[in-house]
């Protein structure tokens, strides 16, 4: 999926170790379909470390941010935190 800033992007991400919420499987799941939904996701998601959303991420995800903070947005900032 090309978009605005995709080449920068990959260039930065080159060489890393990536991680996520396990929510990613999901939306990007969902992202890659709506664009080709033939598309194997899988090959993708092989390139990212997972955090499990637990009970303890999933209390911390409550506590993140405000209220107007997006569920699976809260999920993804606590997992970052999870991080360091």
């Amino acid at each position: 999926m090309q978009e605005q800033e995709s080449e920068q992007l990959r260039a930065w991400v080159q060489g890393r170790i990536l991680a996520t919420s396990r929510v990613s499987v999901v939306e990007v799941g969902k992202a890659i379909a709506r664009v080709d939904p033939e598309a194997d996701v899988a090959d993708v998601l092989t390139r990212f470390a997972f955090v499990e959303l637990d009970p303890d991420l999933a209390s911390m995800a409550a506590r993140t941010g405000s209220a107007t903070l997006p569920a699976l947005d809260a999920i993804h900032v606590a997992a970052a935190l999870r991080l360091g």
